[in-house]
């Protein structure tokens, strides 16, 4: 997602909905390009940190991958011909 809130609650992406499908991209040798519908940072919904949700691939990809949130491209610059897969993380978020 690209909200940062939602009907005026604060929201964002659910981080396992984001790191869990990059590990199994990533650890299986793909190359994974990050890019969020309207660009920039993707915020990320801190209900998804807290201690009953977080995950170990959350822990994981705030050590090794968070940068890849900040400053992503829109995906309707890229050539999505050029990838093997598009893949949208997330329920609602997803359109918007």
């Amino acid at each position: 997602t690209s909200a940062k809130s939602m009907d005026g609650h604060v929201t964002g992406a659910w981080s396992e909905e984001i790191a869990g499908p990059y590990y199994v991209f990533k650890d299986a040798g793909y190359v994974v390009k990050v890019c969020s519908i309207a660009g920039g940072d993707i915020p990320i919904d801190a209900g998804s940190l807290t201690k009953d949700f977080k995950t170990e691939n959350d822990t994981r990809f705030e050590k090794e991958d968070i940068a890849l949130l900040k400053g992503t491209e829109q995906l309707k610059n890229l050539d999505v011909t050029a990838y093997d897969i598009v893949f949208f993380a997330g329920g609602h978020g997803t359109c918007v």
